[in-house]
């Protein structure tokens, strides 16, 4: 990471080297799973590109996996453990995301992340599927 903290410097809270690397890692790992498939094909640009869309898709499919999880982890603290460090920890992480749905919150109990796990679901079920075909359609028509 240090090296990448060289080159790219953060951008507001956003630490730069870290989305970088996990870019990096899932381009690199496609990029193999490529040259496996298509050992006997010529690689072109179309390829390479169309590698590099599937490469952000399954970085933006980890990144929300990884919300899902804290989502998930954070309203089960809200019932469980509601003075919990990792509940703090994760509040902080996730009340901007929350914030539009603040009305579902009753009394002790946060349900405000239930709409977001919803819009999450279904990004993770249908969307990223759908967008990965569209892309494989794409190779094999053109």
């Amino acid at each position: 990471m240090r090296p990448l903290r060289k080159i790219l410097p953060p951008l507001g809270r956003w630490d730069s080297a870290c989305i970088m690397a996990v870019v990096l890692i899932y381009y690199l790992a496609t990029l193999l799973n490529l040259f496996g498939e298509l050992a006997r094909q010529n690689i072109d640009t179309r390829i390479i590109v169309a590698n590099l869309l599937i490469t952000l898709i399954f970085a933006m499919k980890a990144l929300c996996y990884t919300l899902f999880l804290g989502l998930f982890v954070r309203m089960f603290l809200s019932f469980s453990k509601p003075y919990s460090i990792l509940l703090l920890t994760l509040q902080r992480i996730y009340i901007p995301l929350t914030r539009p749905f603040s009305f579902l919150r009753i009394g002790n109990f946060d349900f405000s992340a239930t709409i977001l796990l919803i819009v999450l679901y279904s990004y993770l079920e249908w969307c990223f599927p759908y967008l990965r075909n569209q892309i494989s359609f794409w190779l094999v028509t053109s």
